[in-house]
C-alpha cells in the first residue's frame, strides 16, 4: 500500500503541469460564454479533486510514519 501512496504522490507534479497547462488553453482560446463558464466550473472542480486526494494522500503517507 505505501508503494501506492508513493506512486501517486510522485505522479503530482505532473498532474499540476497539466492543469497549468489546462489554465493557459483557458485563457487563450475564446468560446462562447456558457461553454467559458462551463469549462472554468469543471476545471475548478477537477483543481479541488486534486488538492483533496493530495492532502489524503500526505495524510495516509505520514500517518504510518
Amino acid at each position: 500500500m505505501d508503494n501506492f501512496y508513493n506512486f501517486i504522490l510522485s505522479t503530482y507534479p505532473f498532474i499540476f503541469l497539466f492543469m497549468v497547462a489546462i489554465s493557459f488553453l483557458i485563457r487563450i482560446i475564446t468560446l462562447p460564454p456558457i461553454f467559458m463558464v462551463t469549462i472554468r466550473l469543471m476545471y475548478s472542480i477537477l483543481l479541488i479533486i486534486v488538492i483533496v486526494s493530495l492532502l489524503v494522500t500526505w495524510w495516509h503517507v505520514y500517518k504510518r510514519t
